[in-house]
């Protein structure tokens, strides 16, 4: 098996993986909403949305890129692999610039 073989099958396996704890995240993404007002608050939903939509994107990016991977479009589908996975390191670092400038 190639190295491209090897990564894609690596990206997929550690993105699949990030739905174990989804459920748990998603339970307490409702949390959020807890406050008073916070239901109108634009950031409670800037921070919650992207949480309940990732399965849908996950699995639909995974998807895709298994179809490339078939078509024998390597690079394509490593790089339709990595999107879950660049998704959760944007969410992070808007979070925690969010949080800090609020702290």
């Amino acid at each position: 098996m190639g190295k491209g073989k090897t990564l894609y099958i690596v990206l997929i396996v550690i993105a699949l993986a990030t739905l174990l704890p989804w459920p748990f995240v998603a339970y307490t993404s409702l949390f959020a909403f807890d406050a008073p007002g916070s239901d109108k608050d634009p950031a409670t939903l800037a921070m919650t949305v992207p949480i309940w939509i990732y399965p849908v994107i996950l699995l639909g990016s995974a998807g895709i890129s298994w179809l490339m991977y078939r078509r024998k479009k390597l690079n394509l589908a490593i790089v339709l692999a990595c999107i879950p996975l660049a998704l959760i390191i944007l969410y992070v670092a808007a979070a925690a610039i969010y949080f800090s400038k609020n702290a």
